[in-house]
């Protein structure tokens, strides 16, 4: 199957993109957690990419992605104008979105800020506030000063249960992997994103299909905070699975079904 990569300049960056799958299939962006790539849906990539011409890049300084200059503090909604931007870089006027994490949050911004650009929504281990501002600062500073070596085995810790560490080490050691070449400065500019992000009534605005995923073993965005956002979307679907943060690789089958099952749903 063709995929075709291209780098797609927006301000500040200049963002790694791909697009997989039948050229005339229903498009479907992917977005990445923060301290991920592109690659975190490759357990679902085959699957996919038979039904939908798919879309995915890596977040500024992530991956294959290049940050430019000094990095200041971003906004939800340039991050969600990135993702709209890599859209027009493939031509695609509306797409299917799923989002885990920061990524979920990018979805629900373009929910708010584009909505006729996004046609089913998939928010998966995501939140429309993230929590403490305290705590977003101390692990912003930690990133700037000490590098992501420190927050790296925390992240581990909190991304998959204690039994699926043991049982995929190869799997846990990847992301990790992943999460240590994150560049610092972006890690850290792209947490306060996560850090002001508070859309929790402002989601009650959208109109579009969503399906919410949480993981029941969650301690990033426990499964309250993904029923918050199920709530407040008329119509949206909640459904839990078997894992903690990073659902899609510790419940890879379980996560595939249900977003196909969504987005292929008449």
């Amino acid at each position: 199957m063709t995929r075709i990569d291209r780098d797609v300049s927006v301000s500040g960056a200049v963002l790694h993109a791909q697009a997989e799958g039948p050229p005339d299939a229903p498009a479907l962006l992917l977005l990445h957690a923060l301290g991920a790539n592109l690659a975190l849906f490759d357990p679902q990539m085959p699957s996919l990419a038979r039904r939908f011409r798919v879309i995915r890049y890596d977040s500024r300084g992530h991956g294959a992605s290049r940050a430019r200059g000094a990095q200041k503090p971003l906004s939800m909604k340039t991050l969600a104008q990135d993702a709209l931007a890599v859209l027009d870089a493939f031509e695609v006027k509306r797409a299917h979105v799923l989002g885990l994490s920061l990524g979920g949050a990018v979805c629900q911004q373009m929910l708010i800020d584009a909505p006729g650009r996004v046609e089913r929504a998939v928010i998966a281990n995501s939140a429309a506030h993230f929590g403490q501002r305290e705590a977003w600062d101390a692990r912003i500073r930690d990133a700037l000063e000490k590098g992501l070596e420190g927050l790296a085995q925390a992240a581990m810790d909190r991304w998959f249960t204690p039994e699926f560490r043991e049982r995929a080490p190869g799997t846990v050691a990847q992301t990790l992997k992943t999460f240590r070449a994150v560049d610092p400065a972006a890690y850290a500019a792209t947490a306060a994103a996560l850090r002001d992000f508070d859309l929790r009534d402002a989601i009650r605005a959208v109109r579009a299909r969503v399906l919410v995923l949480v993981g029941m073993h969650d301690p990033s965005t426990p499964p309250a905070l993904g029923g918050l956002i199920a709530e407040h979307v008329a119509g949206a679907r909640l459904v839990a699975l078997d894992a903690a943060h990073l659902s899609n690789l510790e419940a890879a089958n379980d996560f595939t079904r249900a977003i196909v099952s969504f987005l292929t749903a008449p």
